[in-house]
């Protein structure tokens, strides 16, 4: 079973391979690519150019962000959670 921060770091690389195919699609070759993201754990993780004995159970193809962190093609910002848009709450009428 995978813990939550083995879960979204792949989720970051699955978004990156996404990102990246996309725009090739149009013929754009960025070369640094902003993600934004709201773990710093996974964040720090990903900028780590050794392996630590938690990261065992990852799947060597999913460490494939590290690379594009330390190629520059990549770049993964931290943006706290209060920031994020898609992290709005709606607030529904209460029912008298």
């Amino acid at each position: 079973m995978l813990s939550t921060t083995e879960a979204e770091y792949i989720s970051v690389a699955s978004c990156y391979a996404w990102i990246k195919n996309e725009l090739e699609d149009y013929n754009i070759y960025k070369s640094k690519i902003p993600i934004f993201y709201y773990n710093k754990f996974v964040i720090s993780l990903s900028q780590k150019p050794t392996l630590h004995s938690r990261e065992k159970y990852i799947e060597i193809k999913h460490h494939f962000i590290r690379d594009y962190i330390y190629k520059g093609t990549v770049d993964l910002q931290f943006v706290p959670t209060s920031d994020q848009l898609v992290n709005c709450w709606i607030e529904w009428p209460k029912n008298n």
